[in-house]
């Protein structure tokens, strides 16, 4: 490798290690859902997550919003997206993730098509007796065309979006298997002079959506609270093209909750979602979308705000003065991120509490408050999201040769820190045709000084000594015989 390219190398921080998720603050039975979606697939727990978090916010919607004091609260809105390389099993666990509501949604459509056809002949009737009628007798009343009820949405612009959020005051979930799309809609039918971004920024606080159309019944579309949660998947190298910098400027991209977990290797497998536990985390969902809406002083729908009690007030300005502390330390993108952090963790305190709520936890002393034990899982949720979200932003920025060696790297620590080029052309599509070139990836690291080689016992038949890398101790996150040597 060219010295100068090694010199630009060694400056530059090496990859962190990725984190499980901590899916133990996910409360029964959507953890164990969780835990055992991820293994029927072989993907990390993550690919589940992110997705179920932003489902299950749009189940809640507008019904529910967090108070932390009286001029602060937070509504149940979640942005997530789970990034991968093609094959790596994401629209698979969205799916797996938006199975439950995915069956609810049908169940509506169901029940509208069946309506619709006693609307017709309704219609039908109305209009035979308008025909018929005669002055002084009273007609029956013109039919309702029946409406669907409405859970997501997917390919949708924004001024569609609005005609849907006209008919759903809970809110709507947008999922879209490939989130470039979604990004890359903005203004596209404005040539990029429409203000769109601007809007979907406005629907992450359930703010105020309002659209001017040239056509159809209502000219003017006005939403009050327009609360939409959005899930998707993306690849990493798409990411980096469509993420650019106006959206770090405008903030989408601090609102987004990314992960991007290290691939797995597929293997096959017997297991499956048990029945019992899919009809129990349907059985969530449902309840979620039972949940009822106040009437404000308007007539209009309002969420049920839920205060946090004491202990519950307590753990948040732990949190807060901590996370405050951490985030003035910060700059630049990252700033950013740590802002919408800190909202988020009482977001998902509040999703949290509402999955508890629905569960029947004992624990749970009242569904009107919002507990301590609801807050830390929150604030334990963000803090990972913390170095993941961290992870993910120097992704966006590697040239080839550094993604590369990310990567190598990542496969190393899943084998314990240590490999030999035999194991890594077993292990890697890349490097499976050439020794040389394995051996040469594995040396490319030992002169950044990211590892180093350690002879293992001489061949029985002579010649040199076999040879394993092993990742210094910064590197793979424990002692490694790299340490003695520095």
């Amino acid at each position: 490798m060219d010295g100068t390219i090694i010199e630009k190398l060694k400056a530059r921080r090496m990859p962190d290690a990725y984190k499980p998720f901590p899916v133990e603050c996910i409360p029964e039975p959507i953890r164990t859902y969780i835990v055992e979606a991820a293994k029927t697939l072989g993907c990390d727990n993550a690919y589940i997550v992110l997705p179920m978090l932003s489902a299950l916010a749009g189940a809640i919607g507008n019904s529910r919003s967090i108070m932390l004091k009286q001029a602060w609260t937070e509504p149940a809105v979640i942005w997530s997206g789970i990034i991968g390389d093609s094959g790596s099993m994401k629209s698979p666990a969205i799916d797996m993730a938006m199975k439950p509501l995915r069956k609810i949604q049908n169940e509506a459509f169901r029940e509208q098509a069946n309506e619709m056809e006693q609307f017709q002949r309704d219609q039908e009737e109305y209009e035979k007796a308008l025909r018929e009628h005669k002055s002084g007798l009273d007609m029956p009343d013109k039919p309702v065309e029946p409406i669907a009820k409405r859970y997501y949405c997917s390919d949708i612009t924004v001024e569609a979006l609005a005609s849907l959020l006209s008919n759903a005051p809970r809110g709507m979930l947008l999922v879209r298997d490939e989130l470039s799309g979604w990004i890359r809609s903005f203004n596209s039918y404005k040539s990029g002079k429409g203000g769109d971004d601007a809007k979907w920024l406005e629907l992450h606080r359930a703010g105020t959506l309002l659209v001017d159309r040239k056509s159809g019944p209502a000219k003017t579309v006005h939403i009050p609270n327009a609360a939409v949660s959005i899930l998707g998947g993306i690849q990493p190298s798409v990411l980096a093209q469509v993420l650019g910098t106006e959206h770090f400027e405008n903030g989408l991209a601090a609102r987004m909750l990314m992960a991007m977990p290290p691939r797995q290797v597929k293997f096959w497998t017997e297991a499956d979602i048990d029945e019992q536990l899919a009809a129990k985390a349907e059985d969530i969902f449902r309840t979620l979308l039972a949940m009822q809406m106040e009437c404000d002083e308007y007539g209009g729908w309002q969420a049920q705000v839920l205060p946090l009690n004491p202990a519950a007030q307590d753990a948040w300005i732990a949190f807060y003065n901590e996370h405050a502390a951490e985030a003035a330390a910060t700059s630049g993108e990252m700033a950013a991120a740590m802002s919408k952090l800190e909202a988020y963790a009482a977001r998902l305190a509040l999703v949290i509490h509402c999955i508890r709520a629905a569960a029947g936890d004992p624990d749970l002393a009242s569904s009107n408050f919002i507990d301590d034990n609801s807050i830390i899982a929150g604030a334990l949720i963000v803090i990972w999201f913390k170095t993941e979200i961290k992870r993910v932003y120097a992704a966006l920025r590697e040239g080839e040769l550094e993604r590369q060696q990310r990567q190598l790297i990542e496969l190393i620590r899943k084998k314990g820190g240590r490999i030999t080029v035999r194991e890594l052309m077993q292990g890697s599509r890349q490097y499976r045709e050439s020794a040389e070139a394995a051996n040469s990836a594995l040396q490319d690291l030992a002169d950044i000084g990211w590892g180093c080689w350690e002879n293992l016992q001489d061949n029985v038949n002579g010649g040199r000594p076999s040879r394993v890398f092993v990742l210094n101790n910064e590197t793979a996150g424990y002692k490694t015989p790299c340490d003695k040597l520095e």
